[in-house]
């Protein structure tokens, strides 16, 4: 058995809770009914969808674009996230119909299990191992398909950070 006990646990939408946080804010007391039929099946088999469009000119360098294919219980994943697979895809159906090819490969990954636990991310990981160092960006909309409010930039090397940052930046630029 796990070292800690087991609870039940549920999610609530953002709605509920900010309608929640108002009705305390105001001083209304908030009584919460949870009635759950949720079961558990165990693991179950489930397989990243995978596909690209090979770069001309650094053909061996690949750039990871992306969104995962798994929801949470209390939605239907239409913005969590089918508009971050969406967007990934119809980049490269905008390449293809413009008939643009980048110089670098462009991958398009859908994750699976990502949800519960980055399952499809990290068996990626381990499939790719051998050409990770090949990897040269990662982009992943994971909050639907709204206008983006945030972009953020995780790098280990700094020096590189700065670059991608500043690349980024002049992108932005062009919006």
């Amino acid at each position: 058995g796990d070292a800690v006990d087991r609870i039940p646990a549920a999610a609530l939408t953002v709605e509920d809770a900010e309608m929640i946080a108002r009705l305390q804010a105001r001083g209304v007391p908030v009584k919460v009914t949870l009635k759950m039929e949720a079961q558990d099946h165990g693991e179950v088999p489930s397989a990243n969808v995978i596909g690209e469009l090979r770069g001309t000119t650094f053909p061996e360098e690949i750039v990871v674009i992306g969104g995962h294919i798994d929801s949470w219980d209390v939605g239907q994943g239409a913005q969590d996230d089918g508009g971050g697979c969406v967007t990934a895809l119809e980049a490269l159906n905008l390449l293809r119909k413009l008939n643009l090819r980048p110089k670098r490969t462009i991958r398009v990954v859908l994750w699976t299990a990502e949800e519960v636990g980055l399952f499809g991310g990290k068996q990626y990981a381990v499939e790719h191992a051998a050409e990770l160092a090949r990897h040269v960006a990662a982009i992943e909309s994971d909050i639907g398909s709204f206008i983006p409010h945030d972009y953020a930039i995780d790098c280990k090397d700094e020096d590189r950070m700065k670059v991608a940052a500043g690349q980024l930046g002049e992108i932005l630029k062009l919006c």
